[in-house]
């Protein structure tokens, strides 16, 4: 849920209403008709970022979760869980659900600690921003897919085998990641035989993707 979600293709329709209104209605559509039994976890996940310069100008209570990036930026990853492990015969009645969670997400979000927190801690929040596909929490969240399923062989059901994380992203496929994170999570999901499939909503670009661009810590 990058801010591109929100974002208009050329043909009008949000980016977000284009990945539910389309791929995942096509998609359940399919499971149906091939009456395929899985068991899905469904997660939104992004990643904020804030308009301070130090540490000091969040509240006490919140600075162990703040992080900084290369660039100075300080950031904060959410996930929300809409599904977990539920099985449906037919998911095209759950897109309503997921609609209108998807609706006042960004704004749930962005308002999200000025909510919890004391008034006197929330005056002190910065303000964030979400942010674009390119920055985001991808290699993050495959490594939070593959905690959960990393021990799929304790108590397996014998109807229904194999594991994979999809992903779909409003972005052509380019991510800026550590090279550290990646090759820790490209040795996760080897060593647990996850397969991952990455579904870009946006314009295919002139190069191969997706395509991990690398930078230095210093």
């Amino acid at each position: 849920m990058s801010k591109e979600m929100w974002d208009f293709d050329h043909h009008g329709d949000t980016y977000y209403e284009k990945a539910v209104d389309g791929f995942l209605a096509d998609l359940f559509t399919r499971w149906k008709l091939m009456s395929c039994q899985h068991d899905v976890t469904m997660t939104l996940f992004s990643r904020v970022f804030y308009d301070a310069k130090s540490l000091e100008d969040f509240p006490q209570s919140l600075r162990e979760d703040i992080n900084k990036d290369y660039r100075g930026r300080f950031y904060e990853d959410f996930y929300r869980v809409i599904y977990q492990n539920e099985r449906y015969d037919d998911w095209s009645p759950r897109l309503a659900k997921i609609k209108k969670v998807l609706v006042n997400y960004k704004e749930d979000l962005l308002t999200y600690h000025k909510k919890k927190l004391p008034e006197a801690e929330a005056d002190k929040m910065p303000n964030g921003i979400i942010s674009c596909a390119a920055d985001g929490n991808f290699l993050e969240t495959l490594n939070l897919s593959s905690s959960v399923i990393e021990r799929h062989f304790i108590d397996q059901p014998f109807d229904r085998l194999g594991q994979m994380s999809l992903v779909i992203t409003p972005g052509a496929g380019v991510f800026e990641v550590e090279r550290e994170l990646t090759n820790m999570t490209k040795q996760r999901v080897l060593d647990n035989g996850i397969g991952s499939d990455l579904v870009c909503l946006g314009e295919q670009p002139l190069f191969a993707v997706p395509l991990f661009k690398f930078f230095k810590e210093n």
